[in-house]
């Protein structure tokens, strides 16, 4: 690696101030230099210097090792010092092994500690700080441009590197696919992005002493969709396909069966943790694996290599781009998923009757409706002092088994109305009625239940799934009056970061749930607002990924005489309902009267 006397002198100030003298070279590549040492202050560790220009990626490694601390995982090797403007970074050492034949069990280990790390990291604000986001459109732009021939200022074309009279043929065959490769680009970059290693190969698993595995040479990461960096623990884009799509082949050898459970331990957490539905997984992932292995190979073009490396090169990215180019042949057979809609959940501010009955129309052509400036923001001010207040209560519910868990660390309560919480503001608030008086016309509604719905910080996506069962199954694609319309007062915004409400507009009416293609909208509700939900709709609670809890308080409007007996057998759906009642005025007692029947 080439660098300049001055920084190279800085550089062994640096170590001398650390009390790190005597350094062994482990390599020295033009893209950067790793080095062991020993130190008082530190033990044995490793030093890793990075390519002028690039001193900044060292921030990547302290935001790492942040994480083992923060997940207890310690997957990513520990930053024991750090300099940023030098570019230099000192770890713990670990024992390593460079032979690439690592176990199949090994294999799956890792791929789930690699997923825990791109569960982590989606969506993280402190990773987009550091790390921008590479675009799929982007690179495949770059990378076909070499494609036809080497450009000013390369240094090394591996694909020029290629060995074969069949080489030219390859890549016409890669120019030709240039629409099919652009509208997959698009699919990938509509994704929600996260960290990419983009180089996971075996001699970056290592294991400590205490015979825990590590991920380890982040300094190629990328933020890019997930799947970006499956190419090579999967022997090629191909090999990402097969895993997934063709495992009755994969059962014949060992090796295959190792495909198959590396898979699955990767895909458990992504299902678990990742705004990724099994569409998309079945389909994004190998399309992303397309883009991380153009990107891999368009890193080299700026780096110098030695012949012998060249020719080895050269003969792997052979061996990746035919395993591309078969996996574009059989792509055409999997439909593509279209981008996240661009469509929005209609949203209204009421002032007059005659918006409120345009209001529920809306709502029930789509399912769903955001009311603006519902509920004074005084009023949510004193329900959240006094979900504060409620703090030990709550977390005794929860521990005594008296709270339903509706999700992973998400967890339903039923509030004491004898409070903020039965206030006629919240269950009673003028520019909702407005709308529900309209949706149920002259029969009415009643309040069928009034809780609070909690998302802790950790809480992993739920599965899509309608709130109750369909009254009416056997009437498909035809709109019924609704049953059931939930309103939820979010005691936060509501968003993609803490995890708000994602859902398919229209599955009210259209009540097919394979439907791959319907689109599906995440509603932006603010504190104070409103969001109205035609309990049939498909939808599902997205992780929270912010540090904080996500309390929403949901209230069921029914039917008088429909009754919920799926979501309260273990507490009651109102509680102290004869204490609201008292404040609500004559108009909307009936809200809560049938509560006084015997």
């Amino acid at each position: 690696m080439q660098q300049s006397s001055a920084r190279k002198a800085k550089i062994e100030k640096w170590l001398e101030d650390h009390e790190i003298i005597t350094l062994t070279q482990i390599y020295v590549e033009p893209w950067g230099e790793l080095w062991r040492s020993e130190c008082n202050k530190f033990g044995k560790v490793v030093i890793q210097i990075m390519a002028e220009g690039e001193e900044g990626l060292v921030r990547v490694f302290d935001c790492l090792s942040n994480q083992n601390a923060a997940d207890a995982g310690f997957v990513c090797q520990k930053v024991h010092a750090f300099d940023v403007d030098l570019g230099i970074c000192v770890f713990e050492d670990l024992a390593f092994d460079h032979n690439p034949q690592y176990s199949n069990v090994m294999r799956s280990s890792v791929m789930a500690m690699y997923g825990a790390v791109q569960a982590h990291f989606c969506e993280s604000r402190e990773i987009e700080k550091i790390l921008p986001r590479t675009l799929a459109v982007t690179v495949l732009e770059d990378v076909l441009k070499r494609a036809e021939g080497p450009l000013p200022g390369d240094v090394t074309n591996l694909f020029q590197a290629m060995p074969g009279d069949d080489a030219p043929a390859l890549l016409r065959q890669l120019l030709d696919r240039r629409g099919q490769l652009t509208n997959m680009a698009r699919i990938v970059d509509a994704q929600i992005p996260t960290i990419n290693h983009t180089n996971l190969t075996a001699g970056n698993f290592h294991m400590r002493s205490s015979r825990k595995l590590c991920i380890t040479r982040w300094d190629d990461a990328v933020l890019s969709a997930p799947g970006w960096s499956l190419f090579q623990p999967f022997e090629g884009v191909m090999g990402v396909h097969r895993a997934l799509h063709d495992r009755a082949s994969l059962r014949e050898t060992e090796r295959g069966m190792g495909d198959m459970r590396a898979m699955d331990s990767y895909l458990d957490i992504l299902r678990r943790s990742i705004n990724i539905e099994e569409m998309d997984r079945l389909t994004v992932l190998p399309r992303a694996a397309v883009f991380g292995f153009l990107y891999h190979i368009s890193t080299y073009f700026r780096y110098p290599v030695t012949q012998e490396q060249y020719v080895e090169y050269g003969a792997w990215t052979k061996a990746q781009l035919k395993s591309l180019l078969a996996y574009l042949e059989v792509a055409e057979t999997f439909p593509d998923r279209t981008p996240p809609s661009t469509e929005k959940v209609p949203s209204v501010k009421l002032t007059t009757q005659v918006e409120a009955r345009d209001a529920a129309n809306v709502f029930r052509e789509q399912g769903c409706l955001v009311i603006k400036d519902a509920v004074p923001k005084a009023t949510i001010d004193r329900l959240t002092a006094s979900l504060a207040d409620s703090r030990e209560r709550q977390e005794a519910e929860v521990a005594e088994g008296r709270a339903l868990e509706v999700g992973d660390h998400r967890f339903m309560m039923t509030p004491d109305m004898d409070g903020p919480f039965g206030d006629p503001e919240v269950i009673a608030a003028p520019r909702v009625m407005g709308v529900l008086d309209f949706l149920f016309n002259l029969s009415g509604c009643v309040l069928g239940s009034h809780t609070v719905v909690t998302s802790y910080p950790g809480a992993k996506a739920q599965l899509m799934h309608r709130d109750n069962v369909d009254l009416f199954p056997e009437i498909v694609n035809q709109e019924t009056p609704p049953v059931l319309v939930s309103v939820v007062i979010p005691l936060v915004p509501l968003n993609r970061r803490v995890g708000g409400t994602e859902l398919v507009l229209r599955s009210h009416i259209h009540r097919n749930p394979e439907e791959p293609t319907a689109p599906r909208v995440l509603p932006e509700v603010d504190v104070g607002d409103a969001f109205l939900m035609d309990a049939r709709l498909l939808h599902r609670g997205l992780p929270n990924l912010s540090d904080h809890a996500r309390p929403i308080i949901i209230s069921c409007y029914q039917r008088q005489w429909y009754r919920d007996f799926q979501n309260f057998i273990i507490q009651p759906p109102l509680v102290s309902p004869e204490k609201a009642l008292e404040r609500l005025p004559d108009q909307r007692k009936r809200l809560l009267e049938y509560t006084t029947y015997p």
